[in-house]
């Protein structure tokens, strides 16, 4: 058998037929009815007594004469066998008892450690974890993929460029392509002119998002450079005479 810890007794046993039934207590019933008795209440309470006087009884004290408690335990109307039981735990330093206002006051010295007092537990404030949510996930992954394909340069605005796509590079291909069909003109229309051409249709849009050969997709080059000999041209050509004959002789 254990001789360490406590064992939990319901309050509720002192009402029981075996706790009230007439009987002499024992020392050991007379110690625990003690601590029954005691006020359990961290605050003091104060009794009027019939004098109008009052006295404070605090936690863990009881107010009994000894003449009482040997009437209790059935020790008979002489209260000598009670005052021995409280001069011993007096003696042993568990009782301390006092006369206030003429009543006996009988205080248990560690009456904590039967009836300690449970303290609130206080509960810590957890901050909720927030879950990435699928919808949350897919937000952030179309999020990193427009800023991945954001350029700030005036041919790429507008325009919905792949993650893995170079704009500039394709642009330039684009540009390069247009070029080399441009080449095969030059003998019939000098290189003044045709580079004009160039230059001139090789200008972004109004839109900046495509240059000026791509709003048509499919047009006969040769046509297009006889419009410009014809009506642009004139009115683009250099004004030195030396590049006119130049282009002249050219053509």
């Amino acid at each position: 058998m254990s001789s360490v810890g406590y064992i939990r007794l319901s309050r509720k046993f002192f009402n029981n037929s075996y706790w009230t039934q007439k009987r002499t207590f024992s020392l050991a019933e007379a110690w625990i009815d003690l601590i029954q008795l005691a006020r359990f209440d961290a605050e003091p309470i104060k009794v009027i007594l019939p004098n109008g006087r009052n006295v404070e009884i605090k936690r863990g004290e009881i107010r009994a004469s000894l003449r009482f408690l040997s009437d209790r335990w059935g020790w008979g109307k002489n209260s000598e066998k009670a005052k021995k039981f409280i001069d011993f735990h007096i003696k042993n330093g568990e009782v301390v008892r006092r006369v206030e206002q003429g009543e006996s006051i009988i205080k248990l010295c560690n009456y904590d450690n039967y009836n300690p007092i449970k303290k609130p537990t206080v509960t810590p404030t957890v901050t909720p974890t927030v879950t990435p949510t699928v919808t949350n996930i897919k937000k952030e992954e179309r999020k990193k993929k427009e800023e991945k394909t954001k350029h700030s340069c005036k041919e790429c605005l507008g325009k919905k460029v792949s993650a893995n796509a170079d704009p500039h590079a394709t642009l330039e291909k684009r540009k390069s392509d247009f070029y080399n069909s441009l080449v095969l003109f030059v003998e019939k229309y000098g290189a003044v002119m045709v580079r004009s051409f160039y230059d001139y249709w090789t200008e972004p849009n109004k839109s900046k998002s495509k240059m000026r050969f791509e709003m048509e997709r499919t047009w006969d080059t040769s046509r297009r450079l006889g419009a410009w000999e014809r009506n642009e041209y004139k009115f683009k050509k250099p004004n030195s005479s030396n590049e006119q004959g130049e282009s002249k002789t050219t053509s």
